[in-house]
């Protein structure tokens, strides 16, 4: 018994001390509490955020400070994601820097953030009133909360090592309130599955926290039965229609579909009644163009046009002349097309500005987002029907208001020639969302006004009188410094009845469609897609006719072979490049960051990219068989899209008329071992960009050569979807042809985030995941044709928008 007393006092004396000297001791965790609020509302809200360690950098969550090793992946958002009303539930964690597979990180991002403010390397969402267990020290936070609140980069906050429990409490302040405007944002492009409740409160409390007013949840179907599931479709909806939707306040979810889905594009149905499917006539998008423009209120689109992606240009510039496309994305995955989009639009064609995220490819919902005017009063129905109307304009960050004589984007005037007319460009950005750099206004002839933003302005107005001699359609844009833009709906002038195309452009424009078009017939059987392919043809005809232009000639690729009008096969030629100081990197793009200064020596590289009749010869001399395995690595997929070398008979060759087309689809090893075999090698990274730059002849042009891309770059515009020809366009102060457009190149370096201090032939890190690859190519939007534009793939990839050239050192 006296054992026992005297344990028990020595247990509560021991615990005494413990607690006279807790101060005395290292805490190993401390529990820091988060409220934040919206300023207007004075409300908890939920928001996008990330916690990061200041020292290591490592990403940590809520509610146990778990450090994040793996980010999650598009199949998780397949399965869906299960939303809980526990305050410490925590959504997906999205990586949003560096490289990554499609899974975690869309390629089409290169290495941009996809919200161009966000600094941190990942995001996810938090219900706003939580708890973390930190270790005491340094961390970095980051909140977004949509476009119109003042985000949160990368504040530094301390956890205190004398404290068991810590409040940090945050108030978000709005810089524009949309909504007391008549406008409310949407993304018309979110998959995820709403067949559970728990999936539905995911999606609307995301929305919240993304200040996202209309969320488009579309499933995504397949071509009879192939995909993911058995079904033929993914992120299945539990239903269509009114009695489907979800409304909390003014944050709404709506059913649609992105179906169907080939190699003519993908098609977008929003604000459904029924799901719209018919595989047996799958690739007749025209039927389903019908079908769903059946249904009250509902909108059909295509998706992708802002990056050329999947497919769009196989089957966009003839299923148009359908006149049954309400809208198309422009903006995503941080690419705007406005080249592309001014395409139809000087055909005549009326096509509504969206912005569609395209979750779970993308890192958030509402990255990019359609602005739609509704008016005083919101409800979905007004929504979809602004967005008809093209009273939109689309934005990953600043805002955008453009009025032609009061009216809105969307708007058709009908005047008489000579009319005068007055336009208003109100631009608006906050420091924290995007400097301000330029606001413009195009018409069918181009540019019609520009304004710079020398003083940093957070707001620029850009007031006008135009005069009106021909029928036209008139659209604003805003760019700001870190690459973010907001860009508007066309307001449309028809003069004395004639339309709005641009009678000097559409020509040239119609040429690119039938070429197109051309290809497409010669790579399929089906007597249903011929005859659309002609029924588009005879409204092309038509519209050529009525213009008064004279009827389409042109050469296909096999007529010029068959005329033996293509060049001889050519030769490796090179230029020699002296060495010299630039700023490597670009002000514009946080994917292109930091900027550094770097210093190359002189070296050789090849005035055009590698060609097949070069590959083929270096395939035959290194006795590389049919399978193209050479040292234990594959050289080329030799069979892929846009390959045109042939094995026949045991030897290499080049199809008849490409043998001065860029060799494609060829891996990183390839282009290695073809260099070594060359007596030379890859260029490294800088090498690469100080060269397309013109070195020390430079006149610092954004494309090699120019400022006007088409000039320099076979891109997605001008090329028909595909390599052409090297050294057909107009070469760089160096002489050195296609660094803008036609493939994108390899490089020596392993990819790495760009150091921030100056460097001395720099050769990237001794290993990696990733090799670089520059330049941009025949199949992407301009922007990617920009000489400081970086990009990395496996080095085992062979891609039929990927070539190299070679270098050679001094």
């Amino acid at each position: 018994m006296k054992k026992i007393q005297f344990s028990v006092l020595l247990i509560v004396s021991l615990f005494c001390q413990l607690k006279i000297n807790a101060h005395d001791l290292p805490h190993t965790q401390v529990t820091v509490n988060f409220k934040i609020y919206e300023e207007d509302t004075k409300k908890i809200t939920p928001v996008i955020m990330c916690i990061q360690n200041a020292e290591t950098k490592e990403v940590v969550t809520p509610p146990y400070g778990k450090v994040v090793k793996e980010f999650s992946t598009v199949d998780d958002f397949v399965s869906g994601i299960m939303f809980s009303s526990d305050r410490n539930w925590v959504g997906p964690v999205r990586k949003t820097t560096g490289k990554g597979v499609d899974a975690r990180r869309s390629f089409e991002y290169d290495m941009a953030q996809p919200v161009p403010f966000w600094r941190a390397p990942a995001l996810y969402q938090t219900s706003g009133n939580f708890s973390i267990n930190l270790k005491p020290g340094k961390y970095l936070l980051s909140i977004s909360h949509g476009y119109e609140y003042i985000p949160v980069v990368m504040k530094e906050f301390e956890v205190p090592a004398d404290n068991h429990e810590f409040y940090m409490n945050l108030t978000l302040k709005r810089w524009i309130d949309m909504p007391a405007m008549g406008w409310y944002s949407g993304d018309v492009h979110v998959h995820h599955p709403t067949t559970k409740p728990e999936y539905k409160q995911f999606l609307i409390n995301f929305a919240k926290a993304e200040n996202l007013h209309v969320v488009n949840t579309l499933n995504m179907g397949y071509h009879r039965f192939q995909g993911d599931s058995k079904t033929g479709v993914d992120f299945e909806q539990e239903g269509f229609g009114k009695k489907f939707r979800t409304q909390e306040g003014n944050y709404c979810l709506v059913s649609g579909q992105e179906d169907p889905r080939s190699i003519y594009g993908h098609i977008i149905g929003l604000n459904l009644s029924e799901f719209v499917r018919d595989t047996a006539h799958y690739d007749y998008y025209d039927r389903a163009f019908e079908d769903i423009h059946n249904q009250p209120g509902a909108l059909v689109g295509f998706a992708h046009l802002a990056f050329n992606g999947c497919d769009i240009l196989q089957g966009l510039p003839w299923f148009v002349t359908t006149n049954q496309i309400d809208f198309i994305e422009i903006l995503q995955l941080t690419k705007i097309n406005t080249l592309g989009y001014y395409d139809y639009l000087n055909l005549g064609f009326r096509l509504t500005a969206a912005a569609g995220s395209d979750l779970p490819w993308a890192a958030t919902i509402g990255e990019v987002r359609t602005y739609v005017y509704t008016g005083k009063h919101f409800s979905p129905d007004k929504w979809f029907k602004g967005l008809k109307k093209g009273n939109t304009f689309v934005s990953n960050g600043p805002m955008l208001f453009f009025e032609a004589d009061g009216k809105l984007p969307g708007s058709e005037i009908q005047c008489k020639k000579g009319a005068t007319t007055h336009l208003s460009v109100k631009a608006r950005s906050n420091e924290k969302i995007g400097r301000i750099t330029r606001v413009a206004l195009y018409n069918n002839n181009g540019l019609v006004r520009e304004m710079q933003n020398p003083e940093n302005a957070e707001a620029i107005d850009l007031n006008m009188d135009l005069q009106i001699n021909n029928s036209q359609w008139l659209t604003a844009v805003v760019y700001c410094s870190n690459e973010s833009v907001a860009h508007t709906s066309p307001i449309y002038y028809v003069v004395d009845g004639q339309p709005t195309w641009s009678a000097e452009k559409a020509p040239e424009i119609i040429r690119r469609h039938f070429q197109i078009m051309d290809d497409v017939q010669k790579d399929t059987k089906d007597a249903g897609i011929i005859e659309r392919l002609n029924n588009a043809r005879a409204f092309y005809r038509a519209m050529l006719k009525q213009i008064g232009a004279a009827e389409l000639t042109y050469e296909t690729i096999e007529q010029k072979i068959a005329s033996d009008k293509l060049s001889k096969p050519l030769e490796i030629d090179k230029v020699l490049v002296t060495g010299g100081d630039f700023i490597m990197g670009d002000p514009n793009n946080n994917g292109d960051q930091p900027m550094h200064t770097v210093k190359v020596s002189d070296f050789e590289i090849g005035r055009m990219e590698v060609t097949n009749y070069q590959f083929a010869k270096f395939l035959n001399d290194q006795k590389i068989d049919y399978t193209t395995n050479f040292k234990g690595k594959c050289m080329v997929i030799a069979f892929g899209p846009y390959t045109r070398l042939e094995n026949v008979n045991g030897i290499w060759q080049s199809r008849k008329g490409y043998e001065n087309f860029p060799v494609v689809n060829v891996t990183w090893w390839g282009a290695y071992e073809f260099c070594k075999y060359a007596g030379g090698r890859l260029p490294t990274e800088a090498e690469w960009e100080y060269a397309a730059k013109g070195g020390r002849n430079s006149n610092h042009y954004l494309f090699a050569g120019s400022n006007d891309v088409t000039e320099v770059a076979w891109f997605g515009l001008n090329s028909i979807n595909r390599p052409n020809e090297v050294a057909n366009l107009k070469p760089n102060e160096l002489g050195l042809s296609d660094m803008s457009g036609n493939v994108n190149e390899w490089c020596a370096d392993w990819y790495e985030e760009y150091p921030a201090n100056d460097q001395i032939n720099p050769s990237g890190p001794e290993n990696g995941d990733y090799r670089i690859f520059r330049g941009g190519s025949h199949h992407e939007v301009d922007s990617n044709c920009r000489t400081t534009r970086r990009n990395a793939y496996f080095p085992d990839a062979g891609i039929n928008f990927i070539g190299f050239r070679i270098a050679f050192s001094k």
